[in-house]
């Protein structure tokens, strides 16, 4: 989604693991410079500004995702929140439907055909599991490719930049194709 942000300036006041560390990292990944204010040390400029503005707020333009929202029948939209994004019902105070955001890869799991997506430890760290999960226990820690490996048929997984067949034992490995610009 782009906001028009690149090359812009934002400064976001709130403590250092509030809504405003969620939002400064979405307008970073956009391309705005980020200035995170922790203390009142700008209060006053940052007040001053707020009167200068007339009370005209930036609205965040919502992104509308492809899912439905269970309860109301509406398509729910990307919200941006504390730890990241996350899905909500555009009919809130009526509805208050909430659900994970999950960053599908393109590519269908093995055991189910269902997409994959992208996930997170609680510690942080990335892996790609199905998106039916508990119901199906696909999970590997690198990004699956998409390729089928020619000698088993299981999928290929990103490793640098090689490609590596899933199943240890095969052992099947060949160089990543360049990006060419």
């Amino acid at each position: 989604m782009d906001l028009g942000l690149k090359d812009k300036v934002v400064v976001c006041m709130s403590s250092a693991s509030g809504f405003g560390k969620g939002i400064a990292t979405e307008f970073a990944r956009e391309g705005a410079k980020v200035v995170v204010c922790t203390s009142e040390a700008f209060k006053a400029e940052l007040d001053q500004a707020e009167k200068d503005l007339d009370g005209e707020r930036i609205k965040v333009p919502e992104e509308e995702s492809d899912v439905v929202c269970e309860l109301c029948g509406r398509r729910m939209v990307i919200k941006y929140g504390p730890h990241g994004r996350f899905l909500a019902c555009p009919g809130f105070p009526e509805c208050r439907n909430t659900k994970p955001y999950f960053e599908k890869i393109g590519v269908a799991c093995p055991k189910c055909g269902k997409d994959i997506v992208m996930k997170k430890t609680k510690k942080g760290r990335k892996y790609y599991g199905c998106i039916d999960n508990p119901e199906c226990d696909f999970m590997v820690w690198q990004k699956p490719s998409g390729e089928k490996c020619p000698r088993c048929g299981k999928l290929l997984l990103e490793k640098g930049n090689k490609l590596v067949c899933m199943d240890e034992q095969c052992g099947y490995v060949k160089n990543k194709p360049t990006e060419e610009k």
